[in-house]
């Protein structure tokens, strides 16, 4: 066990059933005014933690290119719907897929270091997460230039996807919690 975090050594492997992970974009471009910024859910996800007696944890994520549903704006059409995710199946090259180290830096703060893999392509990635109890969550600002991805874009421009987008998560950790 170990003293920051109260997780027990093991191996455990956490997916949509034990929270979340979101995508949030932006529009921008001359006509960006009939587009809309999105909140993208990944419906399917497998997270695998190794979790160490020291505090410390390898981490993998993999994230099918197929299962993003459009959370907003809800008012969206359902062939508007269908519409994203074909883009999204068009212009993202391959799943996505996430290794690297977990250290804990106290009973509620944790730094995770690794490299994200799109499409033959590895990006560094670093991000904080926060515990609250049992739940883990966290934010971090990524570049669709940095991954390698075209971002969407209408005829000329007129509407585009920016740069940059959030990804932001939030898990339920109890299985990894040790038994008081």
């Amino acid at each position: 066990m170990s003293e920051h975090t109260g997780f027990q050594a093991g191996t455990w492997t956490l997916g949509q059933d034990d929270g979340w992970l979101h995508l949030h974009t932006w529009k921008s471009g001359l006509l960006s005014a009939v587009g809309h910024d999105l909140l993208l859910d990944m419906k399917s996800f497998s997270l695998e933690i190794t979790a160490e007696e020291d505090g410390h944890a390898s981490v993998s994520l993999h994230i099918p290119k197929d299962h993003f549903e459009v959370l907003t704006p809800e008012n969206l059409k359902d062939k508007d719907k269908r519409d994203i995710q074909n883009n999204i199946r068009k212009h993202l090259p391959s799943d996505i897929r996430f290794s690297g180290r977990a250290n804990w830096n106290s009973e509620t703060r944790v730094q995770v270091a690794g490299e994200l893999q799109l499409g033959g392509r590895q990006a560094p990635i670093t991000f904080s997460a926060e515990r609250e109890g049992e739940l883990l969550h966290g934010k971090m600002r990524l570049s669709h230039k940095d991954l390698g991805i075209t971002p969407f874009r209408a005829p000329l421009g007129v509407i585009k996807l920016k740069d940059e987008l959030d990804f932001s998560f939030r898990l339920n950790f109890s299985s990894l919690l040790l038994k008081s």
